[in-house]
């Protein structure tokens, strides 16, 4: 298997992927699917009292985020639990 970012895809992904086969015929070649992590800063004891951030903790702190044109698919990600966060609260009012 051959894990390839969103966010570093070649910009010939055809011919890379003929290059992939070349070199190693056993090679699968499929997106990468990493869990979405939180970094948090030290002095930040509300947050740190949680071994799993929840998302709506999450969302009350400003986020640095990539440019979506780079990291399309991390933005997807971050915006489909935004979204979740944004219809739990909905619901709960």
């Amino acid at each position: 298997m051959l894990p390839i970012s969103d966010g570093l895809t070649p910009s010939r992904p055809c011919a890379f992927l003929v290059q992939c086969r070349e070199d190693g015929p056993e090679a699968d070649p499929r997106g990468r699917c990493d869990p979405l992590v939180v970094s948090v800063p030290l002095r930040h004891l509300l947050l740190l009292t949680h071994k799993r951030v929840p998302p709506e903790e999450v969302s009350r702190y400003p986020l640095v985020m990539c440019d979506p044109r780079i990291c399309k698919g991390y933005c997807c990600e971050i915006a489909r639990v935004l979204r979740t966060v944004d219809e739990m609260k909905k619901a709960a009012s």
